[in-house]
């Protein structure tokens, strides 16, 4: 059964076990450690606490998912990206879920170092099933594009540089301009428009060569799905320190080229149907195909 924890009990089990191996190590760079981890330890981001206590995960089809609220998301994120504790970030739907069932390339990118949280209402309404716990679905979906904005908003205070990769030039001016009207504060670092072009050697090249030039410290990945995942994996091996953000249709919602759905219907469920009624010819099978393949998914691997 899952266990959600307050942050409170978080970090005292976590204080008790760090406290516990302090004093049964003998190695002395262990031991000096393991000390420093308790002099910080309020201090330590949530994706650190739930490593020590290999907590909040549950398995959603073949896909592991990280359990927790969209604040404690951003609050990890914002201390990982400003420490340069690298994370590699990954925001998955029922679509993903479905089609790592059939393809073994992406599965091993969702099963790779780094998280996956519920961006769809179907994941995180399975996921408070198998908590047996009565909270709202927001307390276990973690939505990309809301996460995206969040971060740049709350990253304007650390003077947090952002990377937009991916979507086209045009694209991205306009969410540049999105992201200095409506934080003027904020950083970005630069933008890269790739090539139309698999996702080979001199696709990653390219996107690795802007990275260097630009220096930012936390990378917005709008490749597409599977696309973006596939090449996060890549590039968080290249760039150990650094934050990678997979938000698919992000760019497209901020910079207006794309219709984002309003609050009341992302929250009513049936946000996938507002976006087939703008979009129908490019997510038609995403939406009837790929649902069929989430279920079989999730029934296949069900306990």
């Amino acid at each position: 059964m899952l266990r959600i924890l307050p942050p409170s009990l978080v970090r005292e089990r976590c204080r008790e076990l760090l406290t516990d191996a302090h004093e049964q190590v003998n190695c002395y760079g262990a031991h000096s450690m393991i000390a420093c981890t308790l002099d910080n330890i309020d201090d330590l981001s949530w994706s650190y606490l739930g490593d020590i206590l290999g907590f909040s995960t549950t398995k959603i089809g073949s896909v592991s998912f990280s359990v927790a609220r969209i604040d404690e998301v951003v609050e990890s994120a914002l201390k990982n990206a400003i420490s340069g504790q690298g994370q590699n970030l990954r925001f998955s739907n029922a679509y993903c879920v479905g089609l790592a069932d059939r393809d073994e390339l992406y599965r091993r990118a969702l099963e790779a170092p780094g998280q996956n949280f519920a961006d769809g209402l179907p994941v995180a309404w399975l996921i408070r099933r198998a908590s047996g716990r009565p909270e709202p679905l927001s307390a276990f979906r973690v939505r990309g594009p809301t996460f995206f904005e969040n971060v740049i908003a709350n990253g304007c205070k650390h003077g947090l540089r952002h990377t937009f990769v991916g979507a086209t030039s045009s694209t991205l001016d306009l969410l540049v301009e999105w992201a200095r009207e409506n934080y003027p504060n904020s950083t970005i670092a630069g933008v890269y428009a790739p090539p139309f072009a698999p996702l080979d050697g001199e696709f990653i090249e390219g996107i690795c060569n802007e990275i260097e030039k630009q220096d930012p410290q936390i990378v917005w990945l709008g490749l597409g799905t599977p696309k973006q995942d596939l090449a996060a994996e890549k590039l968080a091996l290249r760039f150990p320190s650094l934050t990678f953000a997979s938000v698919g249709a992000a760019f497209d919602f901020k910079a207006g080229t794309a219709s984002e759905a309003p609050l009341w219907i992302q929250k009513s469920g049936f946000e996938w149907f507002y976006r087939l009624i703008k979009e129908p010819r490019r997510l038609w099978k995403r939406y009837t195909i790929g649902s069929f393949y989430f279920l079989r998914s999730v029934l296949r691997t069900r306990p």
